[in-house]
């Protein structure tokens, strides 16, 4: 995944370099930049701060693009600046009430916030909106788990894997809730 998230990166720098007032571009680095400082698979001390100046930079150039917005608060939930994410997350739902990963990175946000009956909702409307995205059911997939609803963030991760084997948030939703009930085999 790491290599995969450098070439991408490698990618949305060179769409830059060719026309660098691009919001969609910096919304996609910013992307880029914040999952590997999330997983750990780049520190993210370094990544985190590329991620926000990118985000504001799409928010800059294209105010009215919900992608950016949903960019900006996922990095603000990553810097766990909780009151910006939400005001971004919200003000994303607002310009696209149909983007699908802003309702998805909301119900993670209300999650953390321990808001699980808001944050079930949120997950819940980010699957019906795309229910085949990888991100969209881990994300419900963690916040069962957060809810300790261990069975049903079972079921969740076993239809993800079921589709990705890889899915990297379906694998630590399904071993902590796994983990969490004593299955450890």
């Amino acid at each position: 995944m790491k290599g995969m998230l450098e070439k991408a990166i490698r990618h949305f720098q060179h769409a830059l370099a060719k026309d660098p007032d691009y919001a969609l571009a910096y919304s996609g680095l910013a992307d880029a930049y914040s999952v590997p400082g999330l997983w750990g698979f780049m520190p993210a001390s370094e990544v985190l701060p590329k991620a926000l100046v990118a985000a504001r930079r799409a928010v800059e150039l294209a105010p009215e693009l919900a992608e950016a917005r949903t960019s900006l608060g996922f990095v603000e939930l990553l810097n766990w600046d909780w009151e910006a994410a939400e005001a971004s997350l919200l003000h994303a739902i607002d310009l696209n009430p149909r983007h699908a990963l802003a309702h998805s990175f909301h119900a993670w946000l209300l999650s953390t916030l321990d808001r699980q009956s808001e944050a079930s909702e949120a997950a819940r409307l980010g699957q019906e909106l795309d229910p085949l995205s990888p991100a969209t059911n881990g994300i419900a997939a963690l916040v069962a788990y957060h809810g300790r609803q261990y069975d049903q963030a079972i079921t969740e991760c076993e239809r993800v894997l079921g589709r990705d084997s890889t899915s990297f948030l379906a694998l630590i939703a399904i071993t902590l809730s796994c983990a969490a009930k004593g299955m450890y085999a």
